[in-house]
Formats: C-alpha cells, structure tokens, sequence
C-alpha cells in the first residue's frame, strides 16, 4: 500500500518515546485513525498518555522534543535532502 500522506522526517527516536508531561512509555500511545496500514509517522497522527491525559499531534510532540534536545534539522545543501548528490 502506498501512503500519500506527510511524514516526520526526524521521528522521536524509539528508545525515548514517553510522554512528555509525565514521562510514562506505557501510557503513551500514538493514534493514526485514518490510515492504519502506514508503518512510518504522520504529523497529523495524535498521541496521548492515558495516566496524565496530556494528548497532541505527533507534528508538536516531535518539533518540541528536538527543540528540547536543542537539535535543529536542516537540508544538505548539496543534495537538498534526496540522498544523492548530482555527478557534476
């Protein structure tokens, strides 16, 4: 299945994934109600945290947690974020 949707480029990685309010990883669940077939993350999916009931769009979760890390993403000038640099 080919999903058309936006992805995170920089998902929050899996080792760190909690809540962000309470820190729980058990509670924590991320939500995709249109597309469950897609394995990768959408900004538009929504998580939230059943023990503290903090709840946000995975876009917020993910943008605050590399702000947190003080990590900024940028594109490669050289290859505008493809991958592959041009032979010239």
């Amino acid at each position: 299945m080919v999903c058309n949707k936006k992805h995170i480029a920089n998902p929050i990685p899996w080792e760190d994934w909690k809540c962000p309010k309470c820190e729980s990883v058990d509670d924590f669940a991320c939500w995709d109600i249109e597309d469950m077939e897609c394995e990768y993350e959408h900004p538009d999916d929504y998580a939230s945290c059943i023990k503290c009931g903090y709840g946000a769009s995975l876009g917020t979760i993910t943008k605050n947690y590399w702000k947190k890390k003080n990590i900024k993403w940028i594109k490669c000038p050289h290859c505008n974020g493809t991958g592959q640099v041009s032979g010239e």
